[in-house]
């Protein structure tokens, strides 16, 4: 490993070395293995979310594949669904946002509120520099421990839905 161009150490989740599942393995060399064009992304009629483009975030339904790089989805536009072509690095799954990056989100605003509070407070009472000093110092370690927790549940789901 030392000898190997670009790699400095290996991923380590709180000081353990992480842990590829065999089941994930093989899934990536299988995909490796058969023709790019021939991996359907998305199923028709799943629920996806347009992330860039003319119709960035709205939501449709997958349509089919036109390609590696193109797809069909029916977007509601005036009243009637329509067939719109989008490119596939477009969309997302819908699932993907509801189950897991609103829920993130949502735990970075809320941190950023609690660190406002407290450095509000801690303007208003100096003396209070322990317990604001205290209190972001638990707000991190809980930060590192949720995205922790996430990405040790959740990572082999990521790496599957960003297919490079």
């Amino acid at each position: 490993m030392r000898s190997t161009v670009g790699v400095t150490s290996l991923v380590r989740f709180g000081g353990q070395v992480a842990e590829v599942p065999l089941k994930l393995i093989e899934g990536l060399r299988n995909a490796a293995e058969e023709p790019r064009a021939a991996r359907l992304m998305f199923q028709q009629g799943r629920r996806v979310r347009i992330v860039t483009g003319d119709y960035a975030t709205l939501e449709a339904v997958f349509d089919l594949a036109e390609g590696e790089e193109r797809a069909t989805v029916l977007l509601e536009l005036l009243g009637r669904q329509s067939r719109v072509r989008v490119g596939v690095r477009e969309i997302v799954s819908a699932d993907y946002i509801d189950a897991y990056l609103l829920p993130f989100v949502r735990a970075l605003t809320e941190t950023a509120s609690l660190i406002a509070v407290i450095a509000g407070i801690f303007l208003l009472f100096p003396a209070t520099a322990f317990i604001f000093f205290a209190v972001l110092l638990v707000a991190f370690i809980g930060y590192k421990l949720v995205i922790g927790d996430i990405v040790r549940r959740h990572g082999h789901q990521l790496l599957i839905q960003y297919e490079c």
